[in-house]
């Protein structure tokens, strides 16, 4: 197993250069960037993690030309010539990618996703493609060539919106090597070739949420407020002439109830909510923590954030897991700390009352844990 380390990602540009002048902008492949040690598997372990019901796998195939997709878990992997199995937050059980997860901090926590690991054949890869997101390619073992199209937002915008197996003319191309990293940003083709067999591909993705995707999230954010009414169309005036029309009083009652909240309030609280929505299908196991059991603690221990846990700070309230919680002004820099590090060192027993309060529920939530994550890999 690897050590939790910190990796520089970047290599020897830093982070502010890198934002300036690659992020969303221009590819940028950078050869023999980070130790590789840990990034290495076999394909017994891989496979059998395919076959783990748990686990969101899928196996991309091309076959005489065509591709084939089959998703997970598997019973028993076939993996011939030509092919990728794509292993999803793989940063949730393999302590080498939640490393490389952890080593993007210049980027806003609020748009981290996942890594996702593909495993490929002599041939394989996932098809040309371009993404609505930014995504950094990081070569674990074996060679994979990668072919870079020009970036065209306007021409994604404005075609289908599947976006693979683009056809497209590179402008350039990279032979990746064991440690070396490729930095994609959205909207740009890409398409990565494996050169042997048995080749790993960690791929680090962002999120990227479209203007439908925040549309419906808001409208359900509304639904589920806790001061809704249900107030009825009745008791209004109506004229014995209207037959065919629809009454002006249903109209502008309809208008009254379909209209957004003016309340900046209200879209900030949203805002912070969506953002820190977690993965679709995290679990946190709740727990009975009393107070009496927390104060009894009177030794200096690590609390962390879950490893599953989104935590962000909005217009100075802080969310986690798309709730806002309230922060005493006295513990704010308590929980900047905590938000910003995804740990900080606390003796329970002299925490005051408005912060212990606050860890009982988060503890008992499952959102914050003392206990390090035990990897599977």
């Amino acid at each position: 197993m690897t050590k939790n380390i910190s990796i520089n990602l970047l290599k020897h540009i830093s982070p502010s250069a890198f934002l300036e002048k690659y992020w969303g902008k221009q590819a940028l492949f950078l050869q023999d960037a980070i130790d590789i040690s840990g990034a290495g598997l076999s394909k017994d372990v891989v496979f059998g993690l395919a076959k783990n019901e748990n686990i969101e796998s899928k196996i991309i195939a091309f076959i005489e030309g065509s591709q084939q997709t089959t998703y997970g878990p598997f019973n028993k992997v076939k993996h011939g010539k030509s092919s990728s199995l794509l292993i999803h937050q793989f940063n949730l059980i393999h302590e080498f990618s939640y490393n490389l997860f952890q080593s993007i901090n210049f980027v806003p926590y609020c748009l981290h996703d996942d890594v996702m690991m593909s495993f490929s054949s002599e041939g394989g890869g996932v098809g040309p493609h371009s993404d609505s997101y930014d995504v950094f390619l990081v070569q674990g073992q074996g060679e994979k060539v990668w072919n870079i199209g020009a970036t065209d937002k306007k021409a994604f915008k404005t075609t289908s919106t599947d976006h693979s197996n683009l056809k497209f003319t590179p402008t350039e191309q990279f032979l990746a090597k064991p440690g070396d990293i490729l930095y994609v940003p959205p909207f740009t083709p890409h398409h990565g070739i494996s050169l042997s067999d048995d080749c790993i591909t960690y791929s680090i993705g962002f999120r990227s949420p479209s203007n439908n995707e925040i549309r419906n999230q808001y409208l359900e954010y509304l639904m589920d407020r806790k001061e809704k009414s249900n107030d009825l169309f009745n008791g209004l005036d109506l004229s014995e002439n209207t037959k065919a029309l629809i009454p002006n009083a249903l109209a502008s009652f309809i208008k009254k109830n379909t209209a957004f909240p003016k309340d900046p309030t209200i879209i900030d609280d949203f805002i912070g909510c969506f953002l820190s929505e977690p993965h679709e299908g995290a679990f946190f196991t709740k727990k009975n923590i009393t107070k009496n059991a927390f104060k009894k603690i009177d030794t200096e221990k690590i609390l962390r954030l879950n490893i599953q846990t989104r935590a962000v700070i909005h217009n100075e309230n802080f969310y986690i897991n798309a709730e806002n919680i309230f922060v005493a002004n006295k513990d704010r820099m308590f929980f900047e700390e905590l938000f910003n590090q995804k740990q900080i060192l606390i003796t329970p027993s002299k925490a005051n009352d408005s912060l212990v309060e606050v860890m009982i529920y988060l503890l008992s939530e499952g959102y914050i844990t003392f206990n390090k994550h035990r990897f599977m890999l």
